[in-house]
């Protein structure tokens, strides 16, 4: 996966990843007969290791949606705090227009990202059943911690050092007083100053 994260799919040879693995190319393709088919192992990897985000969300329907919420932000920004490659791999495998990246982001809105659309469509909360809808909800609630996790990577200088369940509540926090705020067509609410 590291190498995958430095160099892209295009740039990692199977023989570069059977040094880093301690093996010959011959031992790796006992496992993998194909560079794809671990690439493919990788991904599948990642979209299995949401399964604790799944359950937080199905017990999310007992829960006041901003505690939800924090507890999913919390998890996926630690989850990218923790594994700094993955956030790489992903980029190159988009940028690279790689099949898996397709497979990796359809996998993610079938699984928790489509019950967290589900979560917004029962909560009931302003703006989420306007033209835009709770899926248009979801996604600009993710680009926010899309951009946290990018910032932190990139201009990890430059960033201040918060903890990570305070950046998750300000999020939060932002984002539900956003959707709260708009009117179902998109437009400010009467009185409302932007």
């Amino acid at each position: 996966m590291q190498l995958f994260a430095e160099s892209g799919f295009r740039g990692t040879t199977t023989k570069a990843i059977a040094n880093a693995a301690g093996v010959s190319e011959g031992t790796l393709f006992l496992y993998y007969p194909t560079k794809e088919q671990l690439y493919h192992a990788i991904l599948q990897d990642k979209t299995d290791s949401q399964v604790p985000m799944l359950a937080e969300l199905a017990r999310g329907k007992r829960r006041p949606l901003d505690e939800m919420l924090t507890v999913v932000a919390t998890m996926i920004l630690r989850r990218y705090e923790e594994d700094r490659s993955l956030l790489r791999l992903l980029l190159y495998s988009a940028l690279e227009d790689h099949a898996l990246a397709t497979e990796f982001y359809r996998r993610q809105m079938d699984g928790p990202f489509h019950e967290l659309t589900v979560l917004l469509e029962e909560s009931g909360v302003a703006g989420v059943a306007g033209e835009l809808g709770a899926e248009m909800a979801v996604r600009t609630f993710l680009g926010m911690l899309l951009f946290e996790i990018l910032t932190r990577e990139l201009f990890a200088d430059l960033t201040p050092a918060r903890p990570i369940e305070e950046v998750a509540a300000g999020i939060v926090s932002i984002f539900l007083r956003g959707i709260e705020r708009t009117e179902d067509n998109g437009a400010p609410a009467a009185g409302q100053s932007i």
